[in-house]
């Protein structure tokens, strides 16, 4: 048997703890949304931008955008509750929950912080 006095703490008598699939399932997520987000503003921007006097918000486009939006968004949320429910698995390494965890919160945040910029300069 090992030592696990040293730090160990991915090793339970002398075996490899597996990777959590839930926080492998929200890190995975996670980039996939930060991804499609990043994208998603290159086109409301491309599409504002082709647009003179912007794009109203009755317009096809715009009400498109604001769908996939809401989805990236409620996907997020998704990928929060699993990488804290990977949190909290017993024998798993928590390296991916923690990372996917961090990176849907963050995510969240700007996406928040966009919202109520639109909010305040409307």
């Amino acid at each position: 048997m090992q030592d696990l006095s040293r730090g160990q703490t991915d090793r339970v008598d002398g075996v490899s703890k597996p990777q959590s699939r839930l926080g492998m399932a929200s890190f995975s997520a996670s980039i996939s949304i930060a991804v499609s987000f990043i994208l998603l503003l290159l086109v409301a921007g491309f599409v504002e931008s082709r647009t003179p006097g912007g794009v109203a918000s009755t317009e096809l486009e715009a009400r498109f955008i604001g769908l996939v939006a809401v989805g990236l968004f409620a996907l997020d949320i998704l990928a929060f509750i699993l990488g804290v429910i990977g949190l909290f698995q017993r024998d798993r390494q928590k390296i991916f929950p923690i990372l996917g965890t961090a990176l849907s919160g963050i995510i969240l945040a700007i996406m928040l912080a966009i919202v109520m910029i639109g909010l305040y300069i409307s």
